[in-house]
């Protein structure tokens, strides 16, 4: 609601997105003081319905985390992956990089323990390995209204990370 709704969206008209954005202030100060508490914050993101393709948007969390929850990069990083495999029935095989876990990896031209907001960059992902096999990262294209749940009214387009950057343009990346 808060990056993407548009003048022309109903939902601008009703208020949704100021009371969005109060919602997210709201729960950035209260997810903070749980982190402080020692909450594990996990991410756990939306993708995959009608504004958020799957797969487009996960390391925005991280961002999220690291900008308004007080983590660093790295515990950020941490919170999807080692932190996020204590919580799995087999998280003894994941989470980190240790001889006897599947060895599923994901390479970036960049360092995201600087810059989490590398791993949102699809140009800079350059390999992606799921149980130590090298997965093919050729772009694939594909019709979004034939993945994605088009029930959501509010909303009058789809927003990959590509229709955001057409819109608001590279910055939109960035939290």
């Amino acid at each position: 609601d808060i990056d993407f709704t548009q003048p022309t969206d109903q939902a601008w008209h009703t208020g949704r997105r100021a009371a969005s954005q109060e919602e997210f202030d709201t729960a950035c100060r209260v997810l903070a003081r749980a982190r402080d508490a020692g909450v594990p914050l996990l991410p756990g993101t939306d993708s995959g319905f009608a504004l958020t393709p799957y797969g487009e948007w996960h390391a925005k969390e991280l961002m999220i985390f690291a900008k308004y929850l007080g983590m660093t990069n790295a515990q950020a990083l941490r919170s999807a992956t080692s932190e996020a495999a204590k919580f799995l029935n087999f998280g003894s095989g994941v989470g980190a990089i240790e001889c006897g876990r599947r060895a599923d990896m994901v390479a970036v031209d960049g360092d995201p323990l600087q810059d989490v907001g590398v791993l949102l960059e699809k140009r800079r992902i350059k390999a992606v390995l799921k149980d130590g096999i090298e997965m093919d990262l050729r772009r694939r294209e594909y019709d979004p209204a034939k993945v994605s749940d088009f029930s959501h009214q509010w909303w009058s387009t789809l927003y990959t990370q590509d229709r955001a950057a057409a819109i608001f343009g590279e910055s939109s990346m960035s939290v």
